[in-house]
């Protein structure tokens, strides 16, 4: 009896430690999602000043500390304004109503921060998880006299090399730059991408063009580095022969371990798109090293398929409609899912083919190494607008379903980011 009550004391003098573990103290330490906190929604009085005045702050139990953070200013329509390049935005410098905080969720404390001395002027962020009901908060603050920034660094980026780099992966410019990216490693592995293909077929009445990404300007803005993400800017377009040019403005967001990227198609200049027959085809021609041990993995078929698999699967997954698709490779996995903008009644095919003996050209052909594709067909009334297509990234270092639904709450289970003022 004596052996239990002692086991019991000791469970009672060391429950506050246990308390304050990692999962106790981070109540978001699952999420992978950034927390996006628009300047509008905190106080009036917090915001104007210099973004050097700024910090934020979380508590694990243990008292109020910085956590990595930025700040990105906007225009007054919304669009992101970059701070370095050639051809980068004028900015005030100001933490104003229309600009961006971005933290990450995972950093959230489970006790709501007390404000450190020197910073008057703050306000308490709360991102909860409406599913697990799991809680965190951030504390905003402007201070008079700011202390040190935290010295977590999540992604940073080469200039020189077009390359965003995290420790989950590497995604940037080796060859040429001829689209949005030509290199791809996981965990600092090989380069895993052959192609980054795009291809667009466009007809009418018996006449149809073809374009693919050689037909691709690529324009480069300029970029924000900052601890929480990197964010890049192209001004692109799409040459389309006789029937002229598709704006097709691109931002990149690099987080530790995803990806977003959103590409906008202004279809305001583009009218003669009303009543053709558009399909489009954005597909990643990939190269490893031990391709006949990888896997395809699909919304369709989320249990995976060997690459080599039968004919007959294969097809029957590209006739289904596909929201998610990546290889599980031994370089390393990668998975994308596309939300396309749902003003867009079109739908989304998977496209998979492996054909280890294929010897011509990987640029131009569709063999030669696993590829997986997005295949968008059946574009029906197109109105003149500007559309968006968002595809997000997710590198693990091991797929499984689970994994993958860990990453993709992201999509299917935002978080609820609050501010009372």
């Amino acid at each position: 009896m004596k052996k239990y009550f002692l086991i019991a004391a000791l469970v009672l003098l060391f429950a506050p430690l246990l308390a304050s573990t990692e999962d106790g103290s981070r109540p978001l330490a699952g999420r992978e999602d950034p927390v996006v906190v628009s300047g509008s929604v905190l106080p009036g009085d917090l915001l104007g000043e210099k973004k050097g005045s700024y910090r934020a702050f979380a508590d694990y139990g243990a008292g109020t500390l910085a956590v990595p953070f930025q700040i990105e200013e906007r225009d007054a329509n919304g669009v992101i304004l970059i701070e370095n390049g050639a051809d980068h935005d004028k900015l005030d410098g100001n933490f104003d109503p229309s600009d961006e905080l971005v933290m990450m969720a995972a950093d959230a404390g489970s006790v709501r921060p007390a404000a450190p001395e020197g910073c008057p002027k703050n306000a308490v962020v709360s991102v909860k998880d409406p599913e697990s009901g799991a809680e965190g908060y951030f504390l905003v603050a402007l201070c008079e006299t700011p202390p040190p920034l935290s010295e977590k660094d999540y992604v940073s980026y080469d200039p020189k090399t077009y390359t965003a780099k995290s420790d989950r992966y590497s995604i940037g410019w080796q060859k040429a730059r001829v689209f949005s990216y030509d290199y791809m490693s996981v965990d600092g592995g090989p380069d895993y991408l052959d192609r980054l293909k795009v291809r667009c077929k466009v007809g009418k009445l018996g006449i149809t063009y073809s374009f693919v990404e050689d037909d691709f300007h690529h324009e480069y803005v300029g970029y924000t580095d900052g601890p929480v993400r990197v964010t890049v800017k192209l001004d692109n377009y799409w040459s389309l022969g006789p029937l002229g040019k598709l704006p097709l403005a691109q931002y990149y967001y690099f987080y530790k371990d995803s990806m977003r990227q959103r590409a906008g198609m202004d279809l305001n200049v583009n009218p003669f798109l009303l009543g053709f027959v558009v399909n489009v085809e954005i597909g990643h021609d990939l190269q490893i090293s031990d391709a006949g041990s990888a896997r395809v993995c699909t919304n369709v078929t989320p249990e995976c398929l060997p690459v080599d698999a039968p004919r007959e699967k294969i097809d029957e997954l590209a006739r289904s409609r596909m929201e998610w698709g990546g290889i599980d490779a031994p370089g390393g996995d990668v998975f994308i899912r596309l939300v396309p903008d749902p003003r867009l009644k079109t739908k989304v095919q998977g496209l998979f083919i492996y054909d280890s003996t294929f010897k011509a050209k990987p640029e131009y052909q569709l063999g030669s190494e696993p590829l997986i594709s997005f295949n968008m067909v059946d574009w029906k009334d197109v109105d003149p607008d500007v559309y968006y297509l968002d595809f997000y990234y997710y590198f693990m270092k091991q797929y499984s379903i689970e994994e993958f639904n860990r990453y993709d709450r992201l999509i299917t289970n935002p978080l609820v980011v609050s501010c009372p003022k």
